[in-house]
């Protein structure tokens, strides 16, 4: 330890001596060509003092500090366009578990510190509801444990868990479940393979689950109805981030139990999950997200989205169930558009009843304005931060989840429009009031007032 001291104190010295005196330089060096040997020289003394003070670190049971942050230069190409004012030009991490997903993990990870422990957070959704046709109620809808840990220099681990509606047990009829189980290995990032309970990779909402994301306190039909958040099955797959210039191209690909012949025209693709540990038959489903974040002048964000997947659902493993997604979401100062669509097909036999479902599809767009008004900003109080505002957002949805009949449940055919105002404490923390309208085939209207407040911890 006294040897990797001293090396550190000689790093150093040597560091303040280059400094001091300078580099021999050629005549006919300029000031350019001085600053730039300086600049080296610098880069590689800093990287030599990094590593000898992971060593230090390691040799005293001490997690080692996380290595500096790219410069500007070597972040992003100098090439690239820049974003609004205030507003990040490079796009936010372009995938569900990505490495920049979790930054404190891989700090960690690349800088060789040993593995300490589970790290825990999570978030919740308190309610309260109002409904046209039921009781108003309070609901503690969604605590969720998120935790994640370093295993290796390559693997990492996260998961989380639902406590949905209190739980089970006594008076409670909700659930406790493992939503995501990940084991990543992180080789490089372009292809990380993974394997455990994996989010299934199919439209973007599914990916992007957590409450305290979204403008609505009710989740997008398709998130509910096609691909159920948050959707983790046990499987193996495989992710990556490519740049391509300045734009940023991400996949996910999954295989895993795929579903069974269970689809309902009032609750969609929900009944037709696999137990966790079982499959119908012998044939794996195959999910996947390709995606480009685009980096374009005037656009804080701007990412594109497809979806595919193919299997046997059977319990022969005869007939195919395919299926395809699109999804958008654009940032330009203030506002903000975003959505997706979701169709699945069943291939049918002569051994299925008459007027079997054959198809399901559904689809969602929403549109937002972002503001703070002046006197807010300037207010001295807990309840104002930086980057503190309020966001008014309007959204339609739709969906058919029996193609052969028309209003075979109240969910079948349904439209519904939406309208909300929420306040952001922080980017964390969500303060939302929204109001749903909704149109059925079959039954009257109904209509739903919903107070909340979503926040990680």
């Amino acid at each position: 330890m006294r040897a990797i001291g001293r090396g550190v104190a000689a790093v150093l010295l040597v560091g303040g001596l280059t400094l001091g005196a300078g580099t021999p330089a050629r005549a006919d060096e300029g000031l350019g060509a001085r600053l730039e040997a300086l600049e080296r020289m610098l880069k590689e003394q800093a990287a030599e003092l990094a590593r000898l003070r992971a060593e230090l670190a390691q040799q005293r049971g001490a997690p080692a500090p996380p290595p500096a942050p790219p410069s500007a230069e070597e972040a992003s190409p100098a090439t690239c366009g820049v974003g609004p004012a205030g507003l990040p030009a490079a796009p936010p991490p372009p995938g569900a578990g990505s490495v920049a997903a979790r930054p404190q993990a891989q700090s960690d990870l690349l800088a060789g510190a040993p593995s300490r422990g589970l790290r825990w957070g999570g978030y919740g959704t308190i309610e309260y509801v109002a409904p046209s046709d039921a009781n108003s109620h309070f609901d503690l809808h969604r605590l969720v444990l998120t935790f994640d840990a370093p295993i290796t220099r390559c693997l990492d681990f996260y998961g989380e868990v639902e406590f949905e509606h209190g739980g089970i047990g006594g008076p409670l009829d909700g659930e406790v479940i493992v939503e995501q189980a990940e084991f990543l290995f992180r080789l490089s990032d372009a292809f990380r393979p993974k394997a455990g309970a994996l989010l299934v990779p199919f439209g973007r909402t599914n990916l992007y689950h957590d409450d305290p994301l979204h403008d609505f306190t009710l989740r997008p039909w398709t998130g509910r109805f096609l691909v159920p958040t948050g959707w983790g099955v046990p499987g193996v797959g495989a992710e990556g981030d490519v740049p391509l210039g300045c734009h940023v191209f991400s996949y996910d690909v999954v295989a895993n139990n795929g579903v069974k012949d269970a689809f309902s025209a009032s609750s969609g693709i929900r009944p037709a999950r696999q137990d966790w540990e079982a499959d119908n038959n012998e044939n794996k489903q195959v999910w996947g997200r390709a995606s480009m974040a685009w980096r374009v002048p005037g656009f804080a964000r701007l990412e594109t989205g497809v979806s595919g997947t193919f299997g046997q659902y059977d319990d022969a493993g005869q007939n195919d169930l395919s299926g395809f997604a699109v999804d958008l979401l654009a940032r330009a100062g203030p506002f903000e558009v975003k959505g997706e669509y979701i169709d699945y097909s069943l291939e049918r036999d002569a051994l299925d009843p008459v007027g079997s479902i054959e198809g399901l599809n559904g689809l969602w767009v929403e549109a937002a304005y972002h503001f703070m008004p002046c006197a807010w900003r300037r207010a001295c109080t807990c309840l104002v931060e930086p980057t503190s505002h309020f966001t008014l957002a309007a959204r339609y949805m739709q969906t058919d989840l029996h193609d052969r009949v028309r209003g075979a449940a109240f969910r079948d055919d349904l439209e519904s429009w939406g309208v909300a105002l929420n306040y952001r404490l922080t980017e964390a923390t969500v303060i939302r009031v929204d109001h749903t309208w909704f149109e059925p085939v079959v039954g009257p209207d109904t209509h739903e007032l919903t107070v909340s407040l979503s926040t990680y911890f």
